[in-house]
């Protein structure tokens, strides 16, 4: 079993959701989830991994854990990083779309 799978477990129980519950609220199959949380899948999309992470309440660095942090953020960055993550799965795609296209256009004007 993962650290992830383990992670993704621990909050579960923690938040005494059942397999059933996280995964309808995940919008994937109780089976799914279960294997992850097993072991028998080694990896899940990343769609998922963000439905699940909104599902269980848990930013996806938070979920990902402290060993995966691979740079320093400063203050600003981890704000944006936790709105971001606070905000339904579709709209943080589209947040970060808008976002990213404006700071493509800033970047061309300098």
């Amino acid at each position: 079993m993962s650290e992830l799978s383990k992670r993704l477990k621990k909050r579960r129980v923690a938040l005494s959701m059942s397999i059933s519950k996280t995964a309808e609220a995940a919008g994937i199959s109780d089976s799914s989830l279960s294997r992850f949380e097993r072991g028998v899948f080694k990896s899940i999309s990343a769609e998922h991994l963000e439905a699940l992470a909104s599902a269980l309440d848990i930013s996806m660095a938070d979920l990902y854990g402290p060993e995966k942090a691979s740079i320093y953020r400063g203050k600003n960055t981890e704000e944006l990083i936790d709105w971001l993550d606070s905000l339904a799965p579709e709209q943080r795609e589209h947040t970060s779309q808008l976002l990213l296209e404006l700071l493509k256009t800033t970047n061309k004007k300098d």
